[in-house]
């Protein structure tokens, strides 16, 4: 009788970690039901980017400066459906 491998199991819910060689944060992901719900990126220790999703489709982006945010844009379908700058 053969052997059967199994693979690496993915469990779809919860934030995981990524980090730089420095150990810094690079990015967050978090799943809900098995599909990422938000996306976090960031540079040098800092956030740049958020992302949310709701059932697998990108909905919102907000781009970060310094900590402060700068700009917010919204989806729809896929589409781009508004944009707008906070500072």
């Amino acid at each position: 009788m053969g052997h059967r491998e199994k693979g690496a199991r993915f469990y779809g819910y919860g934030p995981w970690t990524s980090f730089d060689e420095n150990g810094q944060i690079t990015s967050i992901q978090t799943y809900t039901n098995g599909t990422i719900s938000r996306a976090e990126t960031y540079q040098l220790g800092k956030l740049t980017k958020v992302e949310t999703y709701a059932g697998n489709q990108l909905n919102r982006v907000e781009l970060y400066h310094n900590g402060l945010l700068i700009k917010v844009e919204t989806f729809e379908n896929g589409r781009r459906t508004g944009s707008s700058l906070t500072l």
